[in-house]
C-alpha cells in the first residue's frame, strides 16, 4: 500500500513541477503561479479523502473476509453436524426395523402356541 502513496506523491509532484515550469516558461505571472499552487494543495487535499476512503475499504474487505471465514466455518461444522445426524437416523432406522421383526416374531411364536393350545383343548 504504501507504494501506491508514493506513486501518487510522485505523481502529483510531477504534475506540480510541470504546472510551475509551464508557468515560468510562459510568463512570471504570479497568478499562474498561485493557481498551480492552489491546484496542488487541492490535489493533496484530493488525495487524502482517496487514501482514506481506500484504507477504509480496505478494513471493510478484511471485515468481510473475516465474516466470510467465520460462516465457512460454521458451515463446516453443521455440514458435520448434519452427518452425524443421518449417521444416527439410520442406527435408529435399523434398530426400528430389528424391533418391528422381533416383536412379529413373538406374536407368530404367541399366536402359534394359543393356536397349538386351543387344538389341545379341541381334540380333548
Amino acid at each position: 500500500m504504501a507504494w501506491r502513496r508514493k506513486a501518487v506523491r510522485l505523481r502529483a509532484d510531477r504534475e506540480l513541477a510541470e504546472k510551475t515550469a509551464e508557468a515560468f516558461q510562459t510568463s512570471a505571472d504570479p497568478q499562474a503561479l498561485s493557481n498551480a499552487f492552489r491546484a496542488h494543495l487541492d490535489c493533496e487535499r484530493e488525495r487524502r479523502r482517496l487514501l482514506g476512503a481506500v484504507e477504509k475499504a480496505a478494513r471493510e474487505v478484511l471485515d468481510w473476509e473475516k465474516r466470510f471465514r467465520s460462516l465457512e466455518a460454521r458451515h463446516e461444522s453443521l455440514l458435520q453436524d448434519n452427518a452425524a445426524l443421518i449417521v444416527e437416523r439410520r442406527r435408529l432406522e435399523e434398530s426400528s426395523r430389528a424391533l418391528r421383526k422381533q416383536l412379529g416374531r413373538e406374536r407368530d411364536r404367541s399366536g402359534a402356541v394359543r393356536a397349538g393350545a386351543s387344538n389341545r383343548k379341541e381334540t380333548a
